[in-house]
This record gives structure tokens, C-alpha cells and sequence, in this order.
């Protein structure tokens, strides 16, 4: 009996990461996507000057959304974002709208896979 007992216990904070773990992630994919989605807009416009403090601002913002997101996911998931916001910002100096709106689309792409194939089931727990 006390075996069941430990192991619904240990299936409870299992659960109860994986849950945490999946809030987390949801928040951050939510900031980066909504991030992208507003400088993509700014470049549409033509306010390349304010796509690129935002751009600036948030790879300094990505450090710490990586270091949360780095406990929950594979790095096979943080790569291409990284990728995408060591160049964002060139891109838009270099005036190379086109790359850097295919980039925002890109994270975007990338945020919606991330949650995709991290939801909370019976599969990804075991």
C-alpha cells in the first residue's frame, strides 16, 4: 500500500512540473510571438528606427526568457530563436526588410511548434 501511496505522490509532482513547466512556456512563447508580431508590424509600416529599439531591447530581454525556457524545453527548440535574434537587428540596420520580416514570421512558426509538442499529456510525460 504504501508503494501506490509514494507512487501517486510521485505522479502528483510529476504532473505538477510538467503543468508549471507548460505555464511557463506558454508565457514566454506568448511574449516572444507577440514581440515578433509588433516589430514585423513596425517594419510593415516603415518605422524601422522603432522596430529596432524594440528588436535591441528584447535580445536583451531573451537572456533571462531563454534561462526559463532552457529548464523546460530542448535546446533543438531554442536554437533557431537564438539564431534569429543575433541577426534581427542587423538586418533591420542594414535595411534588409524583407530577411528581417521572414525572420519575425519565423520565431512565430517556431513559438506555435514549441507549443504544439509541449501540451501537457500522457505521452510527453512518460
Amino acid at each position: 500500500m504504501k508503494r501506490i501511496i509514494t507512487a501517486a505522490f510521485l505522479a502528483a509532482i510529476v504532473l505538477g512540473i510538467c503543468l508549471f513547466g507548460r505555464s511557463v512556456t506558454e508565457k514566454q512563447t506568448g511574449r516572444i510571438a507577440t514581440v515578433m508580431e509588433e516589430i514585423d508590424e513596425l517594419l510593415a509600416e516603415g518605422d524601422t528606427e522603432q522596430a529596432l529599439k524594440i528588436s535591441e531591447e528584447f535580445q536583451a530581454e531573451w537572456e533571462t526568457i531563454h534561462g526559463q525556457l532552457c529548464l523546460f524545453l530542448q535546446h533543438e527548440h531554442l536554437d533557431p530563436l537564438e539564431s534569429v535574434f543575433a541577426v534581427l537587428p542587423y538586418y533591420i540596420e542594414q535595411g534588409e526588410i524583407t530577411l528581417a520580416q521572414s525572420e519575425c514570421r519565423l520565431v512565430r512558426s517556431v513559438t506555435e511548434h514549441i507549443l504544439k509538442t509541449e501540451r501537457v499529456t500522457l505521452e510527453n510525460i512518460l
